[in-house]
């Protein structure tokens, strides 16, 4: 029993911290379960479709490649299958991922030989630093994507120091990549080090199998007449070509990720630290998996983003207190003994200077919690209520949306998506930098579409708005954390419908939260 204490102590906190933070959000959203951002609701929506209709898209008239977790959706629509539609199945699926991955952490880490103590402040720093809570209110694939690329972690010193488990590891690889296409970067790092090793075999069948479920995805993407990578992917991310200018804006978002993201820089620090160590005292063989996670966080930070929401480095603060964790106690075996004949005051100081060269961490503790209330909040008063308009008023019309999962997922629309993440025309616009008003304009008209809903200041970003286009009404949230605005912006496209806006939201604004400010003009 006392091996699972660990495991239990830290399941408990993240159950109760869940369960407190799911408490408020029920009394501020009136007992509805909502999601901390609108993109599970994109995975909700297409899940949907591809349950009741077979259709892989966020509406059910034509396919669209608009996820970038083509493993995660798939899973949720398996569950719709098997359940029917339900809102709840994405926050099951990452609390039993989240119960796995602690219990899986606890075990691993009790084969390298830590204590309980010792295990279980690893633990509690996993629950709380990444936070574990927050990614089960996120709706998303990120603990499912972290317990797979935790495993491959673990795999990866036997597949380098013992030459074993690469059966096991191509298909940790190809689940982790199925599930965030950032897994790439980690499964690169260790077919470029089988290739110094001059392992060539493993480090070819790696690289074969491991892209599967990229090239797989790829191809049904082009058959249906869209890009080889998902467009929240080509949107998102920081590589769009070998030029010059492509180069230098790497460079210059690197840089800024490196400033923005000090909880990783302390990792980072840390792991190169211990390395250097290592190499100096040969105190540990596992050592290898320092430089392994050094790489694959300068490989994100290059290729990809960080932030919205604890979630684009989530895998890296895992992996990053796994790894500076494990070493450090294989290169300092009488760390415990040394502690124990501290006196107090050496104690407090030594935790009190730890503290300080983690703060960027600890201050994540807060603002998990703190956060995920306010985001959940956010999202009810703001996307969950154009879903709900939208499916009251506008049921099988054409609308035009900035964020489109909550609208998509609770109304069967025509979804026009002027961000680009369902439409392929409007992303190849955005990428090539040519996306102007007209644009719009010629969008709408092409789609038929009775209304937008649209961040104005985000128009306005791209020039003036479309001559034609009226301004019908306006609503504004407080205490906003995640939304894109504070304000969304019902838009019409003719004086008739412009009217219809007008009556259908004021009958709407009697079921607006309270905290939910409509003008109308």
């Amino acid at each position: 029993m006392k091996r699972y204490i660990p495991f239990l102590i830290s399941l408990g906190l993240f159950l109760i911290v869940t369960g407190v933070i799911l408490f408020i959000s029920l009394k501020n959203n009136e007992g509805h379960l909502i999601y901390a951002l609108d993109d599970p609701y994109i995975h909700m929506a297409m899940a949907k479709n591809f349950s009741r209709y077979g259709i892989w898209g966020v509406d059910k008239t034509s396919f669209s490649s608009s996820s970038s977790s083509p493993l995660w959706t798939l899973l949720i629509s398996c569950g719709f299958f098997v359940f029917g539609v339900n809102e709840i199945l994405p926050f099951i699926m990452n609390i039993i991922f989240s119960i796995v991955l602690l219990f899986t952490v606890n075990y691993q880490l009790r084969k390298s030989g830590l204590t309980n103590i010792y295990i279980s402040i690893v633990c509690i720093c996993i629950v709380v630093m990444t936070p574990l809570y927050s990614l089960a209110f996120a709706g998303l694939e990120h603990v499912l994507h972290i317990l797979l690329i935790t495993l491959f972690f673990f795999f990866v010193k036997d597949v380098i120091l013992e030459k074993k488990n690469i059966a096991w590891t191509i298909i940790l690889a190809m689940f982790a990549i199925g599930a965030r296409y950032e897994s790439l970067f980690a499964v690169f790092f260790l077919m470029l080090i089988l290739f110094l090793k001059k392992r060539y075999a493993a480090a070819v069948l790696l690289l074969m199998f491991s892209v599967l479920p990229v090239v797989s995805y790829g191809f049904v993407s082009i058959a249906n007449g869209w890009s080889f990578f998902p467009n929240p992917l080509l949107l998102k991310g920081n590589f769009s070509g070998l030029s010059f200018k492509e180069f230098s804006k790497l460079f210059n978002r690197f840089v800024e990720q490196v400033f923005i993201t000090p909880h990783l820089a302390v990792l980072v620090i840390s792991a190169l630290i211990l390395y250097l160590f290592s190499k100096k005292l040969k105190a540990s063989k596992n050592a290898i998996i320092l430089p392994f996670f050094i790489g694959t966080t300068l490989f994100h930070l290059i290729f990809a983003r960080v932030g919205w929401f604890f979630r684009y480095e989530a895998y890296l603060i895992v992996i990053g207190l796994l790894v500076v964790s494990v070493i450090a106690y294989e290169m300092f075996p009488e760390s415990e003994k040394w502690w124990n004949n501290l006196s107090w005051a050496k104690k407090i100081f030594f935790i009190f200077s730890i503290l300080l060269f983690y703060a960027p961490l600890v201050s994540r503790v807060y603002l998990g919690f703190a956060t995920t209330q306010k985001a959940t909040k956010n999202i009810y008063e703001q996307q969950y209520q154009m879903g709900l308009f939208i499916q009251k008023f506008y049921t099988g019309e054409s609308v035009m949306l900035n964020d489109i999962g909550a609208v998509c997922f609770l109304a069967d629309i025509k979804c026009v998506d002027v961000w680009g993440i369902a439409n392929h025309d409007v992303m190849r616009l955005k990428r090539s930098e040519s996306y102007y008003p007209h644009d719009f304009e010629m969008i709408a008209v092409e789609k038929g579409c009775k209304l937008g809903i649209i961040y104005e200041d985000w128009l306005r970003f791209y020039g003036e708005l479309p001559s034609k286009w009226i301004k019908v009404g306006v609503w504004k949230i407080k205490d906003n954390v995640v939304a894109a605005r504070d304000e969304v912006t019902f838009f019409a496209f003719d004086s008739l419908e412009a009217y219809k806006l007008r009556e259908n939201l004021s009958v709407f604004r009697n079921k607006l939260p309270k905290d939910v400010e409509q003008v109308l003009y």
